[in-house]
């Protein structure tokens, strides 16, 4: 158990150190989850696996937290789906095939399926801004945080 355990662990602080760099966020996992449950109502709309990645990541924060301050290292708490749901999660981080990852590709899909159906009626998208532009100038200022982290995963 104690092995198990220890893997779930390095594996778990591998996912938060991701997230803490990646949204520059000091709450990692949690922050994650805060995340989605901000979108959750677009998230179940458009990503199938949202509201199951919700729970399982509100789960293996459980067991860490369980693992971490309350029953110890030597306990059988942990299970190796635990573990392999973290490591999973993990991978679909790097490849960006995670539910925020997701969610915002298909905010790029529709708003370039509005953009096309604009240009080919003659006008301008009905929201008329665009995150896009380049890099460096006043318009990183007026973005929403959401916006900027979008533009951090989504920028060469």
């Amino acid at each position: 158990m104690r092995e198990l355990n220890i893997r779930f662990l390095e594996e778990y602080k591998t996912v938060d150190r991701f997230i803490r760099d990646a949204y520059k966020s000091e709450d990692g996992v949690t922050a994650y989850i805060h995340m989605m449950e901000a979108d959750k109502r677009q998230g179940t709309m458009y990503v199938r696996t949202w509201n199951d990645d919700y729970y399982m990541l509100k789960h293996v924060r459980w067991v860490r937290n369980q693992l971490v301050h309350e029953v110890g290292y030597d306990s059988a708490l942990c299970e190796k789906a635990d573990y392999d749901n973290v490591a999973l999660f993990h991978k679909r981080l790097y490849a960006g095939s995670d539910p925020i990852s997701l969610l915002e590709k298909e905010r790029r899909r529709i708003k370039r399926e509005q953009a096309a159906r604009a240009g080919a009626a003659g006008r301008k998208p009905s929201n008329g801004s665009s995150t896009g532009g380049s890099k460096g100038n006043s318009k990183n200022k007026k973005l929403s945080i959401w916006q900027r982290i979008v533009r951090f995963f989504t920028e060469p």
